[in-house]
């Protein structure tokens, strides 16, 4: 019955931003971005956005990511049966 089954989102996790600027007083802004980020995508109401104290206990730790699928010499994958994401015209 597809009104008992689940309802998923997209959802997203905005890792914060490093201070690259040597200056250990300037960590606001990068701080700053993460969590205009964070708001933003939050506004989008289909999207499932990972809360900031969720992300932020990975800030100054190093980030390793899973090896990329993509290359320029190849098209992106199209997205697989029903986790296609909504588009607006």
């Amino acid at each position: 019955d597809a009104r008992r089954a689940p309802r998923t989102r997209a959802s997203i996790a905005v890792l914060p931003f490093d201070n690259m600027s040597g200056d250990p007083d300037q960590d606001y802004f990068a701080d700053g971005i993460s969590e205009d980020l964070i708001t933003g995508l939050s506004r989008i109401r289909w999207l499932f956005v990972i809360a900031r104290n969720s992300t932020f206990v990975y800030k100054h730790r190093p980030a390793k990511a899973p090896p990329s699928r993509w290359s320029p010499s190849k098209p992106p994958l199209p997205p697989r049966a029903g986790k296609q994401l909504p588009t607006h015209s």
